[in-house]
C-alpha cells in the first residue's frame, strides 16, 4: 500500500493562516512597542530641554525667542505695548543658545518641538505630538509611517506652565507657526476662530474672546479660581479671565475683590 506522507490542501490553508495571524500579531506588537519608544523620547525630551530652559533664566533672566517666530498680540494693532506671547519652535537657535546637545526634534518627522514664552520672556510652554493614546488614529496595520506623519491623527502631550498654546483646530491640529505659512505677527482677536488654546493634555478652549486669553496669559496661564488668581498677582480692576473647573474651561469675572 502506497503511503501519503503531504499534506493535504486544506491542512496547507490552516498552517498558512496560523502562521498569517501569528506574524500579524508579532507585527502589530513590535510597531506598538516602537510607537511607545518614540513617544517616550518625546516625553523625556521635553522634560529635559523644559529644564535646560529654566536653568538659563537663572543666568541669563529672559528665554530665548523662538525660531520662526510669531507674536501674538491682544489689540488689533502690532503695538509692541499690546504684546502677549511668542510662539515658534525650539529650534536651532534656541537649543544652541541654551547649549542644549541632546535629541531636540520629533523622532518620526524630525521637526522640532514647538514652544511659546509670555511678553516678559520669563516662563514657558513646550508641547509635541505624541502617537499612542486610546483615542488616537495614528496607527495603521498598512501605513503606520504615513498615519503618524499626520498631525490630525496624533494627539499633544505639554510641559511647562500652562500658558495657552495655539494650536489649529482637530481638523489639522497644525502648530501655529506651521500653519500661518510665514506670518510673523498676528492679533488674538483673529486666531480663536480657527485655534484652540491648549493649557495641557485635558484642558484647552475651543471658544474664547480675546481678552480672556490676553488678561489669562498676563497672569502666567489658566488657574483653579478667581481667589488662586488674586493670590496669584494682585488685580488692579475686574476683568474676564480663563479658569479650570474640573476638566472643562470656563470665562470668569475676577477681579481684585473676587474670592
Amino acid at each position: 500500500m502506497k503511503n501519503n506522507l503531504g499534506f493535504t490542501l486544506v491542512e496547507l490553508i490552516v498552517v498558512v493562516t496560523i502562521l498569517a495571524i501569528l506574524g500579524t500579531i508579532g507585527f502589530v506588537s513590535y510597531s506598538s512597542y516602537l510607537t511607545g519608544v518614540r513617544d517616550a523620547n518625546r516625553t523625556s525630551s521635553l522634560e529635559a530641554i523644559s529644564s535646560g530652559l529654566s536653568l538659563y533664566t537663572t543666568s541669563a533672566k529672559s528665554l530665548p525667542i523662538p525660531d520662526q517666530v510669531v507674536k501674538i498680540y491682544s489689540g488689533s494693532t502690532a503695538d509692541e505695548n499690546n504684546l502677549l506671547a511668542y510662539q515658534g519652535q525650539a529650534g536651532v537657535t534656541v537649543i544652541e543658545t541654551i547649549d542644549y546637545s541632546k535629541a531636540w526634534e520629533d523622532p518620526t518627522d524630525n521637526e522640532p518641538f514647538r514652544y511659546l514664552i509670555d511678553r516678559a520672556r520669563k516662563y514657558h510652554q513646550m508641547v509635541a505630538y505624541a502617537e499612542d493614546s486610546d483615542t488616537s488614529l495614528a496607527y495603521n496595520l498598512l501605513f503606520p509611517q504615513a498615519n503618524a506623519l499626520d498631525l490630525a491623527l496624533r494627539y499633544p502631550i505639554f510641559y511647562g506652565e500652562k500658558l495657552g498654546i495655539f494650536i489649529e483646530t482637530a481638523s489639522t491640529q497644525q502648530p501655529l507657526d506651521a500653519a500661518l505659512a510665514g506670518a510673523s505677527q498676528l492679533t488674538v482677536a483673529t486666531l480663536v476662530s480657527t485655534y484652540n488654546v491648549h493649557f495641557d493634555e485635558n484642558t484647552e478652549a475651543t471658544t474664547l474672546t480675546a481678552t480672556a486669553y490676553g488678561n489669562t496669559l498676563a497672569v502666567w496661564g489658566l488657574v483653579s479660581s478667581c481667589a488662586v488668581l488674586n493670590a496669584k498677582k494682585n488685580l488692579t480692576s475686574t476683568g474676564t479671565y480663563l479658569t479650570s473647573s474640573g476638566w472643562t474651561t470656563e470665562e470668569s469675572q475676577c477681579g481684585e475683590d473676587s474670592v
